[in-house]
């Protein structure tokens, strides 16, 4: 009855939850970590929701070293496919902590990596001068970095728009009392802080939420479970309660509505945030879009040929690629092989970014001569960069390939379709015209068989080769 009660209180959450996950990001974010076990779930939010351009990971020295909660964030991101977020380890404190070892030897998602770099400093003002908003920071241990900042950098202060903090100034933590003198210099030197705490009544992970995680299927869901039910954090005497923490920084801005304001900071109501911790790492859903409320997988909604596949393809590539592939080839007009491909393309950019719709300028080198040049209506429609928004360009005098260069402020990359790739495409068309002649109806039909097989068999994290342009 309970887990009936939950699921019918989850669907109404979602009705009324008004995200799209191919959306402009409401927040540009920098985290700053120690690598908690609840930094590890808030980093989940944070990583599903739409809302959030995740623009930088700084590491404090807390529960974690700097450096052991970088590597760790590093090989997450990379696994995730979120390699372009930059991550920076900290100052280390040298002060030992009582419970390192054991939240070190905690298995995060991905290989630990050591492509981090060493200045947080210098990545602080590189995020905060990369976009025309201001970032919020949200902080989830010691104030040690942000304290050098605002030292080093007095003027980063009008960069920020306002810093999020895990502290609750009645009954000081961790968070305050491992670097008190960072802790106070900022509280007084910057204007605005807002201090979110869990309050007075422990929150954790019950019973009804775990079992309603269990039933979502997510990368990052079933990340969260795996971390969770390790079997020494699961036995632990306490942490093996989740209690919850860190989470509410994001779901404050996500969800500001459930959090109550009193002389100590904000304080959430603790089932609406649990539930709406759950809608939004439910990323696997049809959701609202600017003109319609959903786009319908029903079968008297979709052509037979289209419908066949698509539980597969939500399964395999999550209801938002599904939609954007299915509107750009509205939008093209034929299920064509470079417009999806081109979709493609532009989801893997803005996966590697960790960014929102309209954020990325493209450069694309695929010309003006179809149907190479059908990969324009994938990038425009799947990263928002467009002729309207005058984002998109065509470069020109160049040899035309498969490829665009994707440019998120000062940072830049190059996305190309692989060699062996390219050949096939090349000879799948080939092939069609041979057999049944250039763009005559068994010629369109046979195109459309070919793209609905490159759609459900080409995944947008193997057919590319992805280039740091410095």
């Amino acid at each position: 009855m309970k887990s009936r009660k939950l699921l019918i209180l989850i669907s109404l959450i979602l009705i009324a939850f008004s995200g799209y996950a191919h959306k402009k990001a409401s927040w540009n974010i920098i985290v700053d970590t120690d690598g908690a076990a609840d930094d590890f779930r808030m980093l989940q939010i944070i990583l599903a929701s739409p809302d959030f351009n995740l623009n930088a990971v700084c590491t404090s020295d807390g529960v974690l070293a700097p450096e052991q909660s970088a590597a760790k964030i590093k090989g997450m991101l990379n696994y995730y496919h979120h390699e372009g977020i930059p991550v920076a380890a900290g100052k280390a404190l040298e002060i030992e902590f009582s419970h390192r070892e054991f939240v070190n030897s905690l298995k995060w998602p991905g290989e630990a990596s050591a492509d981090f770099s060493h200045n947080a400093l210098e990545l602080y003002m590189q995020s905060l001068n990369l976009h025309s908003r201001k970032n919020v920071i949200i902080a989830s241990g010691p104030l040690t970095n942000i304290a050098k900042l605002l030292r080093t950098y007095p003027e980063a202060i009008e960069k920020i728009d306002h810093i999020l903090w895990y502290h609750n100034p009645e009954e000081p933590g961790m968070n305050y009392l491992r670097d008190k003198k960072s802790a106070e210099f900022v509280m007084k030197t910057f204007p605005e802080i807002t201090y979110i705490h869990a309050g007075d009544s422990e929150i954790t992970l019950n019973e009804e939420f775990l079992s309603f995680l269990k039933s979502l299927d997510n990368i990052y869901v079933n990340s969260l479970s795996e971390y969770l039910y390790q079997e020494s954090l699961a036995n632990h005497n306490y942490l093996g309660k989740y209690p919850v923490w860190d989470e509410c920084l994001p779901m404050y801005l996500l969800f500001p509505e459930i959090f109550e304001e009193n002389n100590t900071g904000f304080t959430p109501n603790s089932s609406d945030l649990l539930m709406n911790m759950l809608a939004v790492l439910h990323v696997n859903r049809p959701i609202e879009g600017v003109i319609w409320k959903k786009n319908s997988t029903e079968k008297s909604y979709l052509r037979d040929d289209v419908y066949s596949i698509t539980d597969s393809l939500i399964q395999k590539f999550g209801y938002n690629e599904f939609q954007v592939l299915a509107m750009t080839s509205e939008f093209h007009g034929h299920l064509g092989l470079y417009s999806i491909m081109g979709a493609k393309m532009g989801l893997r950019a803005m996966q590697y970014f960790s960014v929102g719709l309209d954020e990325l300028e493209v450069w694309s080198f695929a010309g003006k001569k179809p149907p190479l040049s059908c990969m324009h209506d994938g990038l425009q429609f799947s990263t928002g960069a467009s002729l309207g928004f005058g984002t998109i360009h065509v470069v020109e005098d160049v040899e035309y390939s498969p490829k665009a260069k994707f440019v998120y402020g000062n940072r830049q990359i190059l996305i190309e379709l692989k060699p062996d790739m390219q050949a096939k495409f090349k000879q799948d068309i080939k092939n069609s015209i041979e057999k049944y002649g250039l763009l005559t109806d068994a010629y369109w039909d046979e195109i459309r068989r070919i793209g609905l097989n490159y759609w459900i068999n080409l995944d947008k994290n193997d057919i590319f080769t992805i280039r740091v342009v410095e």
